[in-house]
């Protein structure tokens, strides 16, 4: 093989080796938006949970209901917990805890 045979075959194993960095690049920026949307679920989720008396879990059913009726991501900047003495729930939200059945 010539010289030129292996210069190639270098250039496709770099080649090969960036398109590998920028895929985990990518894997990883999608993780950590998946990560942070957990956590502000999670907040909402409490918030719900303490204004409405409800479960965790049926404050989640009720947060998934409200973003699918509303065809929004469940992390919209709405319902974001900003400072705890300024969060509010919405009225649609309470309505759906009441069409719920919640405590």
């Amino acid at each position: 093989m010539d010289l030129s045979g292996l210069e190639f075959i270098d250039a496709a194993g770099v080649a090969a080796q960036e398109r590998a960095v920028r895929h985990q690049e990518v894997v990883t920026g999608q993780l950590q938006v998946a990560l942070n949307s957990r956590v502000i679920i999670g907040q909402a989720r409490g918030v719900l949970a303490g204004r409405l008396r409800v479960t965790p879990d049926e404050a989640f059913v009720i947060l998934r209901r409200y973003a699918r009726d509303r065809s929004r991501r469940r992390k919209s900047s709405s319902l974001r917990p900003r400072h705890k003495a300024s969060v509010t729930v919405p009225a649609q939200v309470r309505g759906c805890a009441s069409a719920r059945g919640a405590r």
